[in-house]
């Protein structure tokens, strides 16, 4: 992390961070491509560790990217502005 001084240690606080969260994105790599998906998960917790939970099926192409590569990343989202819906005819495709 290149901001020490925003580094977040309290357990405390880290447990309000996550639990104040609305959605998680699970990024994955597919080839040469990202593949980000939103997500509901859950959360437990046991002896200041967490464990997430992610709602999927056991099969598809988030378990055959995890599968494949062996890795996968995530962040989590709390109470920032939501983007409105594209306009009309707008699209939110990947850029090239």
């Amino acid at each position: 992390m290149r901001r020490k001084d925003r580094k977040v240690t309290d357990p405390v606080k880290i447990r309000e961070i996550i639990t104040s969260c609305d959605c998680c994105r699970l990024g994955l790599c597919d080839g040469e491509r990202a593949y980000v998906v939103p997500l509901d998960f859950g959360l437990e917790e046991r002896d200041g560790r967490y464990a997430f939970y992610f709602h999927g099926a056991k099969e598809g192409r988030k378990m055959d990217l995890i599968r494949r590569t062996g890795w996968a990343a995530f962040e989590m989202d709390t109470g920032g502005p939501r983007r409105p819906p594209p306009a009309s005819g707008a699209s939110w495709a990947a850029a090239r």
